[in-house]
């Protein structure tokens, strides 16, 4: 297997038959890693969430102010670009937001936003917990990614997935795209819902994606 951009010996342009090149595209991607905040536990007790907050509750914000700004000082540290942490909906919820023009360079650091979560949780005695389910009568943790590209060969460098003048605002590279990634997203669920857990997030009213379809403005 041959892994690369395809171009004319002769002319040095990129090759009409390169499926690389025919994208075209720089993507900027941005993650939701989700997790929450739990007590240690003994063998013998079972782990509770450290407060029992609810949707649109500063509760965990402010209870964990000083966890929350060493993160985000050790996220920093590693560069990891970091746009907001916020509370979510279930309790003791917290969600990191960060991104990247570079894909690669994302899955780099959710990996070690991850490490980073988990070690500064258990330095003020607490565990995180980035498990995609933990109680069926809250929501889950996930890692929603968010894409957007520009056209490497245009002048400007503007966000190539809007067109205004289009229904939805949806330019025809962008509809292409969404259609490609609906058409192979059943065989994605295997990199998407790896274990079994993971598929008990997913479900009608659970905000996740359950059904092959898109929509805008609507968690379904």
């Amino acid at each position: 297997m041959i892994m690369c951009t395809a171009h004319n010996q002769q002319t040095k342009e990129l090759s009409p038959l390169c499926t690389r090149g025919l994208l075209e595209l720089e993507f900027c991607v941005g993650a939701e890693l989700g997790f929450m905040l739990y007590y240690h536990a003994d063998s013998k007790d079972v782990p509770k969430p450290v407060n029992f907050s609810m949707l649109a509750n500063s509760l965990t914000l402010n209870e964990q102010e000083e966890f929350i700004g060493v993160l985000f000082e050790q996220l920093q540290q590693q560069d990891i670009s970091v746009d907001m942490i916020d509370a979510e909906s279930a309790p003791s919820q917290l969600v990191v937001l960060t991104y990247s023009s570079y894909p690669l360079q994302l899955a780099d650091d959710v990996m070690l936003a991850k490490e980073t979560i988990s070690a500064c949780a258990k330095k003020f005695g607490m565990k995180a917990l980035l498990l995609p389910k933990t109680s069926m009568c809250h929501a889950g943790d996930g890692l929603n990614l968010h894409f957007s590209f520009r056209d490497r060969n245009s002048q400007s460098n503007e966000n190539t997935f809007s067109d205004h003048t289009r229904q939805h605002g949806i330019s025809a590279k962008g509809g292409s795209f969404m259609e490609g990634i609906l058409q192979h997203l059943p065989s994605l669920l295997r990199f998407s819902l790896p274990t079994v857990n993971s598929f008990r997030r997913v479900g009608p009213g659970c905000w996740t994606g359950h059904k092959a379809e898109w929509a805008i403005e609507h968690k379904e």
